[in-house]
């Protein structure tokens, strides 16, 4: 008698747990679903995505919209990017260029679930679009561009500091710029050895879930022929 009530009182609670977790899975469909105000945000992009990812078992009932936008970014050293009217300026110089360029790769790779959430079946998140000031452009050191190898010498060689790992390892779990070349090489059909930066040409930092283990997002001009190189059928992010 005892032990049919205790498994009784053991499936009650099994009941009150399963309605707890439909409840609570109701309240975050709702945020989620309606758009309180209109603000895309890194954080919201961030939380939508996670989101995703959770109820990506539903497949294509999946009931979780992305709520991602394609950032302007103006890098600058204290002129205006034309064309850029509400862009985000950050201002650079010679030395933090670099630096500037592999945090925004960073935030991008982490808003879109630090390659490990399936937010899409086939689509890629273009999370920024980038231009450089005229001052950058006739920049006597920096007029020729640089070699995209720089973007992962800074990679290797600087530290995320709340892990203590740095960047490369991070996003690739290698330690060599020559292993992570070839990667790319290989996913993206870049040669970051040979390819130049042109600080002329607008940028796009690009993630693809297509093959994302290990693959993070990847500064691309921002060109049909080089968005092409990602499989991407679709671009989940807003415009």
């Amino acid at each position: 008698m005892a032990t049919e009530k205790k498994a009784e009182l053991t499936s009650k609670q099994l009941i009150t747990i399963i309605i707890l977790i439909i409840s609570f899975s109701i309240i975050i469909l709702f945020f989620f679903m309606f758009d309180f105000g209109g603000v895309i945000d890194e954080e919201s992009c961030r939380n939508s995505v996670i989101m995703k990812g959770t109820f990506s078992s539903l497949g294509k009932i999946n009931p979780i919209s992305l709520k991602c936008k394609t950032k302007d970014i103006c890098l600058s050293m204290g002129g205006d990017c034309g064309g850029f009217k509400d862009a985000k300026k950050i201002i650079v110089n010679e030395n933090s260029l670099t630096k500037e360029i592999v945090n925004l790769i960073y935030r991008c790779w982490w808003m879109m679930g630090e390659g490990k959430v399936d937010y899409s079946s086939s689509g890629c998140a273009i999370c920024y679009k980038l231009r450089f000031d005229e001052q950058i452009q006739n920049n006597e050191n920096l007029k020729e561009g640089i070699k995209y190898s720089e973007i992962y010498d800074y990679m290797i060689n600087n530290k995320i500091s709340e892990d203590n790992e740095n960047y490369l390892y991070k996003f690739y779990k290698l330690n060599s710029v020559d292993a992570v070349r070839n990667k790319i090489s290989e996913t993206n059909n870049l040669d970051i050895n040979k390819e130049i930066i042109d600080f002329s040409e607008e940028y796009v930092i690009v993630d693809s879930i297509y093959d994302k283990k290990n693959n993070p997002p990847v500064l691309v001009k921002f060109t049909a022929e080089s968005l092409n190189q990602f499989n991407c059928d679709e671009f989940v992010t807003e415009a």
